[in-house]
């Protein structure tokens, strides 16, 4: 992963109070002779979603089964495939598949569809996630070693966080989050990416340069969203619905406070291709027995066995990183 086309690796974590002052730094720049002892240490690696996306969809090369611009509005089954149905530009198109995966998110069609009033609501957190990405050149005339492409850094005051880090090579991306009644942040949203910006410079009146990277961001590249998960999955909530299942947030939706959403997607999208094609090489006649049985039964459990610990995680992190335990002194992650 550390040769991942696009990604880049964070050599340095710094937490800030607001006046600037460091109460806790760490990274591989700060443990350079730990790492050195330690070549396979592992590293993480940074890369926008978009440039992501657009490697796995090279991999495909041009497949004509990838198409766009299809909103989902119903599936039903047939004796061994789904019918799902289909607006596209102000249309109507069915298709059939051997199998229905939402990957589409908290606020999953495919999930509601397949729940009905099975369906267990979200969860609010209590705090509101304000995003940016800022182009590095409108800051050059800006003296930093925070805006050096390889450090993370994160300011906090016991009730306010911002959360800033490379986004790629040019630019970088900031998270802050706060405290807020549902209402309000539902409203706040609505108001649109102007309001969003004027909130973020209200309440970041901060050290440098986090006021340059505010004023920096365009109101086109910030969005901003209440914070939200469910209960932990009941994988028997599936068990009659079919060739059908769900994956990421879709299924184990959680905060972002630990990093984790995008990587769990990942990783149940991985397992439930590998189970796929072992189970259909191993049984040739597949459609007959059914996915159901062959594969999505064990794949709900295994992905909800092993995200419930994360969704938990970061629900509890939602909730420490706006306490004062956060100014706490220490050169180790916050949120734990």
């Amino acid at each position: 992963m550390s040769a991942l086309q696009g990604g880049i690796t964070s050599t340095r974590h710094v937490v800030h109070t607001p006046d600037g002052t460091i109460i806790g730094e760490w990274g591989l720049r700060k443990w350079k002779k730990l790492f050195v002892e330690r070549t396979t240490r592992r590293k993480n690696v940074h890369i926008a979603r978009q440039t992501l996306r657009l490697l796995l969809l090279q991999q495909l090369s041009d497949s004509p089964f990838v198409t766009w611009g299809h909103t989902l509005t119903n599936f039903s089954l047939t004796e061994t495939t789904v019918k799902l149905s289909f607006t596209v530009e102000e249309m109507e198109r069915t298709a059939e598949a051997d199998l229905l995966v939402g990957a589409d998110g908290i606020h999953s069609m495919v999930r509601t569809l397949a729940l009905k009033d099975k369906n267990t609501p979200l969860q609010y957190l209590g705090c509101m996630v304000i995003l940016g990405i800022c182009d590095l050149k409108s800051l050059s005339d800006i003296e930093s070693p925070l805006l050096d492409s390889a450090t993370v850094f994160q300011t906090v005051n016991g009730h306010v966080r911002v959360y800033v880090m490379p986004y790629d090579e040019e630019k970088i991306m900031w998270q802050l989050s706060f405290p807020y009644e549902e209402a309000d942040a539902k409203q706040l949203r609505e108001r649109g990416c102007d309001a969003m910006k004027d909130e973020a410079r209200t309440r970041l009146p901060w050290h440098d340069p986090i006021p340059q990277i505010i004023e920096a961001t365009p109101t086109s590249e910030i969005t901003g969203y209440p914070v939200y998960d469910r209960a932990i999955f009941d994988p028997s909530l599936l068990q009659d619905v079919g060739p059908v299942t769900l994956l990421g947030d879709a299924l184990h939706p959680m905060s972002p406070f630990k990093g984790q959403g995008a990587n769990q997607a990942l990783l149940d999208a991985l397992l439930l291709a590998r189970s796929i094609q072992v189970a259909c090489d191993q049984n040739p006649n597949w459609r007959e027995i059914g996915l159901r049985k062959l594969v999505l039964n064990d794949f709900e459990k295994e992905i909800v066995t092993r995200s419930a610990s994360k969704v938990e995680d970061s629900a509890k992190a939602a909730a420490l990183l706006h306490t004062e335990d956060v100014l706490k002194e220490g050169d180790a992650p916050r949120g734990r």
